[in-house]
C-alpha cells in the first residue's frame, strides 16, 4: 500500500511536468517553423519564381527614390536566388500626406553691425557698432509631410526572357544605383 502510495504521488507531481516541457517544444517548434517560413521583413514570396518587395520612404525621400530603393532590393533578392533578371508584375505606390505644426519656439538672437551715422559742421561720419539683436515669435508654421511606399511584385528568370515587358538585370541595377 505504500508503494502505491509513492508511485501514485510520483506520477501526479513528474505528469504535469513531463507535459508542460512537451507543450514548450511544440510552441517552440511553431515558433521555429514560423521563422522559417519568412525571411527579411521586407520581402515576402509569393510564388516558386515570384516576390514581394515592400519599401517605406521617410519624409526626405522623393517617390523615385523610394521606388529606386524597391528595385535595388529586388535585385539584391534575385542574385541571391542565383537568377539574372527580374520582371515587374505589380507596382503599387502609397502616398500619405500630414501636417504637423513646429512645437519649437521662434526665439532668435544674435549680433549684427549696425551703421551709426554722425553729421556735425563739417559733413557725416558712418560708423559701425555691433549690436545685439534678439526677437521672439508666437507664430509657428506649419509642415506638409509627405511619406511614399513602394510594393513591387516581381517575377525572376535565368537566360532570355519569354513573354517580354520591362526586364531589369540585376547587376546592371546593383551597379547604377550606388553611383
Amino acid at each position: 500500500m505504500r508503494k502505491l502510495l509513492i508511485l501514485s504521488s510520483a506520477l501526479i507531481i513528474t505528469l504535469p511536468l513531463a507535459y508542460g516541457a512537451q507543450a514548450q517544444t511544440a510552441v517552440a517548434a511553431s515558433v521555429s517553423a514560423k521563422a522559417g517560413t519568412t525571411s527579411a521583413p521586407y520581402e515576402e514570396l509569393t510564388s516558386g519564381r515570384t516576390f514581394s518587395v515592400t519599401v517605406d520612404g521617410d519624409r526626405r525621400d522623393s517617390r523615385d527614390e523610394v521606388y529606386e530603393e524597391a528595385l535595388y532590393l529586388a535585385a539584391k533578392k534575385t542574385q541571391r536566388n542565383d537568377f539574372e533578371w527580374f520582371r515587374v508584375v505589380n507596382k503599387e505606390t502609397d502616398r500619405e500626406t500630414t501636417k504637423t505644426r513646429d512645437r519649437g519656439s521662434r526665439a532668435q538672437a544674435g549680433f549684427e553691425r549696425a551703421p551709426v551715422r554722425r553729421c556735425g559742421l563739417l559733413g557725416c561720419k558712418t560708423e559701425y557698432r555691433t549690436q545685439y539683436r534678439g526677437e521672439f515669435g508666437t507664430d509657428f508654421p506649419e509642415r506638409e509631410d509627405t511619406l511614399y511606399s513602394v510594393t513591387l511584385d516581381f517575377e525572376m528568370g535565368v537566360g532570355p526572357a519569354t513573354n517580354g515587358g520591362r526586364i531589369y538585370y540585376a547587376d546592371e541595377i546593383k551597379r547604377d544605383y550606388r553611383q
